[in-house]
């Protein structure tokens, strides 16, 4: 929601004429490190999954789904 939100406000600024469309360009910029971060939480997240649902794991301590 917060990308499409991001752009609809610099694309309605464009297309109202109170920018021009370079505004557009600094999406691309602002959103990449949030992408980033959102991309190594999941893999994070995939790996602690796979840590956790390994059988080599249950020795130490490490809680196994059933």
């Amino acid at each position: 929601m917060r990308d499409a939100g991001n752009l609809a406000w610099k694309l309605g600024r464009v297309v109202l004429g109170q920018n021009d469309d370079g505004l557009l360009d600094t999406y691309q910029t602002e959103r990449a490190p949030l992408d980033r971060c959102r991309h190594r939480r999941h893999l994070v997240s995939n790996l602690t999954d796979l840590i956790q649902d390994s059988p080599e794991s249950a020795p130490l301590g490490v809680r196994c789904s059933d």
